[in-house]
């Protein structure tokens, strides 16, 4: 995430789960308040160490990260489609992939 970002993950809050920076506000509470009916000021009305400013920042941020996969997923699925290797039609077991040849391949494996 940017060094700017209103989002934060850290091991030691609430066990990594995404945050407002500086609060123990996870992101997703603040998405379910409004997935299920809640307005914006509700929300702040029920977290008020929250400042709307905040809260604003975090759903554009969670917005822009949604876009960004949403914009990768087909160029993900054009580099996995050329990175398997060719799937053999013989009963022969195929060897696995070692985990340094193909390293940087997880870096693409985000959940879709």
């Amino acid at each position: 995430m940017k060094l700017d970002s209103v989002i934060v993950s850290d091991s030691e809050i609430l066990r990594g789960v995404p945050c407002l920076r500086g609060k123990r506000v996870p992101v997703d509470l603040l998405i379910y308040y409004l997935e299920v009916g809640y307005t914006l000021d509700e929300f702040l009305d029920n977290f008020p160490s929250v400042s709307r400013e905040a809260a604003i920042a975090a759903l554009e941020e969670t917005k822009a990260l949604l876009m960004a996969i949403a914009c990768a997923r087909p160029l993900f699925l054009a580099f996995q489609f050329l990175i398997e290797e060719p799937r053999s039609r013989s009963t022969a077991k195929s060897v696995p992939r070692t985990a340094s040849s193909n390293h940087w391949v997880a870096a693409w494996q985000f959940p879709l």
